[in-house]
């Protein structure tokens, strides 16, 4: 294959990100305001960030902080109210690690909605230069592999085989069906604590979360089997939608036909097309899904 990426301080991303994130739900306008303003920015929006128990704002806090260590992430913005429980600055402090490419404000700071929302603009000025694209290695880019419930038989081994072909290829696959469950304080692996990637669909709550922690955990580009012809997407990663619905051309970037082999070689050649700059279905329409797992109850 014929692959090209960005060269990171914390590995090789496929996308040239600028990222706002908000760290808590009741900052989301802020940030689309300052992303209507400057288009190229990426977003990401939750519900999350306060009335959150410990853990789960620990967990939150390291999926945030991981979103945006991902490495199709070349720096970002958190932004805060200033009186929540998931402090933007210390969703910054664990996203720096390793670099500081990443900034914080608060609304409460910064005046409001509206002066926040140009200080984001502000931030974002002079970091959507095009930086050059180079040759990189499959071993060098971390991939997921997911399946959803109504794919069926038919379609986990579509997943599987296609899986098995990528680690073969040399890739770095998360799967070959990612899945997360909650086990306590513990990880298996990821920069997410409580959470882990395991080969096991009925285990997977929600192909979004499945989805948001491998992205959480590094994996710069998606592959997503389903039944349904709903699209899908993420704040930082491209995800190819795979689906066995006939003309689900509106919504998904592949259909599933014939033997897993000839699928196979079908969606490796979209897959290389990806990696090298083209826009998924999800990434057209702006699908930017995210759900980060929780442990404790909500308050």
């Amino acid at each position: 294959m014929n692959l090209t990426g960005f060269l990171r301080e914390n590995g090789v991303g496929i996308r040239q990100h600028w990222l706002a994130v908000p760290s808590v739900g009741c900052v989301n306008r802020t940030v689309e305001l300052a992303a209507e303003r400057a288009p190229r920015m990426a977003l990401l929006t939750h519900q999350g960030g306060c009335g959150m128990l410990r853990d789960d704002v620990a967990q939150f806090r390291d999926t945030l902080a991981g979103m945006l260590l991902n490495p199709n992430v070349a720096g970002g913005v958190v932004v805060g109210l200033g009186c929540e429980t998931n402090q933007s600055a210390d969703v910054t402090s664990l996203a720096n690690r390793g670099r500081s490419a990443v900034t914080s404000l608060t609304l409460q700071a910064a005046g409001g909605v509206t002066t926040a929302a140009e200080a984001v603009c502000r931030l974002f000025e002079g970091r959507d230069a095009m930086v050059s694209r180079v040759q990189v290695a499959p071993g060098d880019l971390r991939v997921v592999v997911t399946v959803r419930d109504d794919a069926g038989p038919a379609g986990l081994a579509h997943a599987q085989h296609f899986a098995t072909s990528l680690r073969g290829h040399g890739f770095d696959v998360l799967g070959p069906v990612a899945a997360v469950r909650d086990t306590g304080p513990a990880t298996t692996g990821g920069s997410v604590p409580g959470i882990w990637a395991r080969d096991d669909v009925t285990h997977a709550p929600s192909e979004v979360e499945a989805l948001s922690v491998a992205a959480a955990q590094g994996a710069v580009i998606g592959v997503a089997f389903a039944g349904e012809a709903t699209p899908v997407g993420s704040p930082v990663m491209p995800v190819i939608r795979v689906t066995s619905a006939p003309g689900a051309v509106f919504a998904a970037d592949c259909q599933l036909a014939g033997p897993p082999g000839e699928t196979t070689e079908q969606l490796l050649r979209l897959f290389e097309e990806v990696v090298n700059g083209r826009e998924t279905v999800g990434e057209s329409i702006g699908q930017r899904d995210f759900a980060p797992p929780r442990i404790a109850p909500t308050m």
